[in-house]
C-alpha cells in the first residue's frame, strides 16, 4: 500500500539520491533522524541529530532501470522519505521511480541563493533550491556536530575528501558559488545534502509504533 505524502514526511529515515550513469556516479545516503531528550528543566528538546547510517555509490553505465530498483529496494527496508536530484537527467528518470509508485520529492538545483520553491505532482512534490542552500546546510550541520558519520562507513574518507574538494568563488557581485573543482566529484557531497536539507527544513514528528533497524543488506 502506497503511503500518503503526509505519513511519508514523517518518516524516520531520508534518502538521498544524486543521480548520474556514465561519467558521474550515481550516490545514494540514508539518514536517520534521531530526537534528543528534553532538558529537564525546560522541558524543551534540542534539536534532532541526524545519523548517516548508509552512503553507496552505485557503478558508472548502470541503466536507469536498475539503479530504480536498487532504490526501491532501500524504500521497503525502512519508513523513509525519498529525495532524488533531477537537475542532470531531467524528469525523465523521475518519472520512472514515480511509475514504481514511489512518492519523492525531486530536486532542480539551482544556482544563486533564490528561496526553495514546490510544486505538488502526481506522485510528490517537485522543488527548486540553490545548492548554495544545500551544501550550506550540510556544513552547518557538521560545524554544529548534529550530522554523526560513523568512520566505519566504506565511503566515509571520500565524502570526506569531497567536502575537502569543494571551493566556494565570490562574484563581483557577491554571489557565492559552490562546485567541486576541476576534475572532482560531488556525488556523494550532493546526495548526503539533499537528505540532510530535507530532515530540517521543517520540523518533523517521531514515527508513531516499531521502528525497523536499518540493513541495507537485506
Amino acid at each position: 500500500m502506497k503511503l500518503p505524502l503526509r505519513l511519508i514526511e514523517e518518516a524516520r529515515f531520508v534518502i538521498g539520491v544524486d543521480l548520474g550513469q556514465a561519467r558521474d556516479f550515481t550516490a545514494i545516503a540514508v539518514v536517520e533522524r534521531v530526537l534528543q531528550k528534553p532538558d529537564w528543566f525546560t522541558g524543551i528538546a534540542p534539536p534532532e541529530i541526524l545519523h548517516l547510517r548508509h552512503l553507496d555509490r552505485l557503478p558508472l553505465g548502470m541503466s536507469y532501470v536498475e539503479q530504480v530498483s536498487i532504490v526501491q529496494k532501500l524504500t521497503t527496508q525502512v519508513w523513509s522519505e525519498l529525495v532524488v536530484d533531477q537537475t542532470g537527467v531531467g524528469r525523465g528518470v523521475v518519472d520512472l521511480f514515480r511509475d514504481k509508485g514511489l512518492l519523492l520529492h525531486a530536486v532542480s538545483i539551482t544556482a544563486g541563493d533564490a528561496e526553495p520553491s514546490f510544486e505538488l505532482v502526481k506522485g510528490g512534490q517537485n522543488w527548486r533550491v540553490s545548492k548554495r542552500l544545500l551544501v550550506s546546510t550540510l556544513v552547518a550541520l557538521l560545524h554544529s556536530e548534529r550530522l554523526k558519520i560513523s568512520a566505519g562507513l566504506p565511503l566515509a574518507q571520500t565524502l570526506v575528501d569531497e567536502l575537502l574538494s569543494f571551493d566556494v568563488t565570490t562574484s563581483a557581485t557577491g554571489r557565492e558559488t559552490y562546485s567541486a573543482r576541476e576534475g572532482q566529484h560531488d556525488d556523494l557531497v550532493l546526495a548526503v545534502a539533499l537528505a540532510c536539507w530535507n530532515a530540517v527544513r521543517v520540523r518533523k514528528p517521531k514515527p508513531k509504533g516499531i521502528v525497523r533497524p536499518f540493513n541495507p543488506s537485506r
